[in-house]
Formats: C-alpha cells, structure tokens, sequence
C-alpha cells in the first residue's frame, strides 16, 4: 500500500512538471515570436 501510494505521487508529481514545463515553453516561444 505504501508503495503504491507513494508512485501515485511521484507519478502526480511528473505530470504536474510536465505541464509546468509545457506552459513555460509556450510562453517562451511566444515571447520570440512577437
């Protein structure tokens, strides 16, 4: 149980990151292109 959980979380945490760096991507390539 304790193990499941905790890869829930972790897996939680990647796609958290993910978005993050999907979003700050998005910025940044519309920065440049303005």
């Amino acid at each position: 149980m304790d193990k499941k959980y905790i890869w829930k979380k972790e897996y939680t945490l990647v796609l958290v990151a993910n978005l993050v760096y999907i979003i700050i991507f998005y910025f940044i390539t519309n920065i440049y292109t303005k």
